[in-house]
């Protein structure tokens, strides 16, 4: 998807909305990824703007009632 999204944004000059998928993951090396790390990627790749649904919205929550974010400074190496 990053790849296609990065193909997109080089050859088509419209904003471009990425829905689905900002969520937590971890991936087949065990690699644990926030939801933030996931958007940040997406934006990182050519998107404009992000759909975001209920797991963002969890994930706001939990920081606005903890004050902790548990992202990492690096992404999707």
């Amino acid at each position: 998807m990053l790849q296609v999204l990065r193909l997109t944004s080089e050859n088509v000059f419209v904003p471009l909305t990425v829905r689905g998928g900002i969520r937590d993951f971890t991936d087949a090396n065990g690699r644990y990824y926030s939801s933030l790390e996931v958007a940040s990627e997406y934006f990182r790749s050519g998107a404009d703007k992000i759909s975001i649904g209920s797991d963002a919205v969890y994930v706001a929550e939990e920081y606005l009632k903890t004050a902790v974010c548990n992202t990492s400074d690096h992404l999707f190496p």
